[in-house]
């Protein structure tokens, strides 16, 4: 039975957070899918684990002093002993991936703006790369330290052709996975508008949680309800909420360059534990994080929701 989109959406999230492997509606294969990823996947292979938290204030700004007795973690509802809170340092590694379909028409100089907010925004060491979304999705800015080359080889933008966003995703996700680089990043910037991608939804969340990079994204525009651009959405939510970044909804086009302006990727503490009271069963498990300190209120906590076990 086919499922509508609205029933597919809350069959997905609930698919991840029950873990189990559940069907969501297919997609027509219009294209070759890319290599699969061969890199380094989150999955623990010790007694350790590192899950990354981001604190930010009512401001938005983030929160850089807290320690691990501000921390509390759960892993399958049961409570772990963080023995180390550190906040994250060195280089990071982000891949844009920047829709440039025929829906983003209005947006379309809006949202060139705002990719130009973030990497103008980068740390002399960060490397920054750009994956446009038409028809299909290709790299069109390759991996580069110098912000002002990045904005030059992506040129002027243009909106035309169809969206392959699920592609752009999962390709933006793969190219993270072979990198060597410890602190990663996919930043999305689009309405959410699917029509020509030869993966599913369901596809990129399964490999998102095992990527290992924080996925930020910037859904243009308001979409109708029941329609691709609501169900895109739906997605980009979802990716970031589960990896531990940030979902923002940038409905006029002046809030896609300050939405951007919000994103800190380089800014957040990793908490380190060994696993007690949980089975080592290669599955994926589900983590909580709460901030117990009553130093702020008002507090947005993000972290990555699941991490898969060590295989017993």
């Amino acid at each position: 039975m086919k499922l509508s989109r609205r029933s597919a959406i809350a069959a997905l999230s609930g698919t991840l957070l029950a873990q189990s492997r559940g069907p969501i509606e297919p997609r027509k294969k219009q294209a070759p899918k890319p290599e699969p990823p061969t890199g380094v996947v989150l999955r623990v292979t010790s007694s350790q684990v590192v899950i990354p938290v981001s604190v930010t204030g009512r401001n938005g700004q983030p929160i850089e002093d807290l320690s691990v007795a501000d921390f509390r973690l759960r892993e399958e509802g049961t409570g772990q002993t963080i023995t180390q809170c550190a906040k994250a340092f060195g280089p990071v590694r982000t891949i844009i991936v920047f829709d440039q379909s025929e829906s983003m028409k209005r947006s379309i100089a809006a949202a060139y703006e705002g990719v130009n907010a973030y990497v103008s925004r980068k740390g002399p060491d960060d490397t920054i790369s750009v994956i446009t979304v038409r028809d299909n999705a290709g790299v069109e800015v390759q991996p580069t330290k110098d912000g002002d080359e990045a904005m030059r080889d992506l040129g002027l933008a243009s909106a035309i052709g169809g969206t392959a966003l699920f592609d752009g995703v999962y390709l933006g996700l793969t190219q993270l996975m072979k990198a060597k680089d410890t602190r990663k990043a996919l930043l999305i910037i689009s309405d959410g508008g699917d029509n020509s991608s030869s993966y599913t939804a369901k596809e990129l969340l399964d490999l998102a949680i095992e990527a290992g990079a924080l996925v930020f994204s910037v859904a243009v525009g308001v979409p109708f309800p029941i329609s691709d651009e609501t169900f895109g959405q739906d997605v980009m939510r979802i990716l970031a909420e589960q990896t531990g970044g940030r979902f923002f909804i940038a409905k006029k086009n002046p809030a896609i360059a300050e939405s951007v302006k919000k994103i800190e990727p380089g800014l957040y503490y990793n908490l380190f534990y060994s696993p007690t009271g949980v089975n080592a069963d290669g599955r994926m498990h589900k983590i909580d994080v709460q901030v117990t300190s009553k130093k702020y209120s008002g507090l947005r906590v993000s972290w990555r929701r699941q991490y898969r076990a060590a295989t017993p």
